[in-house]
């Protein structure tokens, strides 16, 4: 996880986030600073559960309003390979720490910001089954279906590809807003896919993974429900960690069904949901190596 050091509305990114708002009664470091305590908490509260955190500071310069979404940039592998995203504008390419990526290790590191004009923003443009051996994404500025498939050959996973929009329409900017994948579920807004072919399609993969599909509303989706995050604890429990905004967007019954496979764990970060356009799961890149 990256501790931001200019956390804030990020004007690169407003035109393809319909998740992000900007507006504000509270001053740039006002908001720098209460996004800075939600993640100290969120980081303590999550160690106090068990889960293992690597905490990066960013630089204060250059300014970096997103960087306290690293899963955006890198993603690491069981595998071993680590692989380095190009992203949509300029001041996101500028979070790429290399430090990082020699830090985390890894048997193999692939750097796909060679690729000339192709976007792929991390593990926010690919949702990973892991177990599966499976990659879903929506299309969308962020997200070039020639990168996923590379991505794919490169892992040798097999890919579900589909169209996601908002109520306008929209194409949702991040595949990982709208879905996430647990031991057991795939949760997933499916109102947001308006093919019902593409619908069925992925419906029948994630039944052919060995998974249940587990269903968010529109509403749901626009409170970051689809932004969670599965991870194995110290003691090699399993952890749900999403928001408060997320979890109290859930029906008494879903969360009963998750509750039945995992514990769950709720951080409170409103002003990153805001401003940043982005929840818990976009805070936490997950170290496989």
């Amino acid at each position: 996880m990256v501790r931001p050091a200019n956390f804030g509305c990020n004007p690169e990114t407003a035109e393809t986030n319909s998740f992000q708002s900007t507006i504000s009664n509270n001053t740039s470091l006002e908001i720098a600073q209460i996004a800075r305590s939600e993640f100290d908490v969120a980081v303590a509260k999550m160690r106090c559960h068990g889960i293992e955190v690597v905490v990066y500071q960013d630089s204060k310069k250059p300014i970096k309003p997103d960087a306290v979404f690293p899963n955006n940039w890198i993603s690491t592998h069981p595998s071993g390979h680590v692989f380095i995203y190009p992203m949509l504008t300029p001041n996101r390419q500028l979070e790429v720490r290399l430090d990082i990526v020699e830090n985390l290790g890894g048997n193999s590191v692939h750097d796909f910001r060679k690729a000339s004009d192709l976007i792929l923003e991390g593990t926010g443009s690919v949702v990973i089954d892991h177990e599966a051996k499976l990659i879903y994404f929506c299309d969308s500025d962020r997200t070039d279906a020639r990168l996923v498939t590379a991505l794919a050959e490169k892992l040798n996973f097999s890919v579900c590809g589909f169209k996601s929009v908002d109520h306008k329409g929209i194409p949702i900017y991040h595949t990982n807003v709208v879905m996430f994948v647990m031991n057991k579920f795939v949760v997933i807004g499916l109102e947001t896919i308006g093919d019902e072919i593409e619908r069925k399609r992925v419906v029948e993969a994630i039944v052919n993974s060995g998974k249940k599909v587990l269903e968010l509303s529109y509403d749901q989706i626009t409170q970051f429900a689809g932004n969670m995050v599965q991870l194995r604890t110290a003691s090699n429990s399993l952890m749900l960690v999403c928001s408060e905004t997320a979890w109290a967007a859930l029906e008494a019954n879903q969360k009963k069904e998750i509750k039945k496979v995992s514990e769950v764990l709720s951080i409170s970060i409103p002003t990153i949901e805001l401003y940043g356009g982005g929840s818990a799961r976009c805070m936490i890149a997950e170290n496989y190596i």
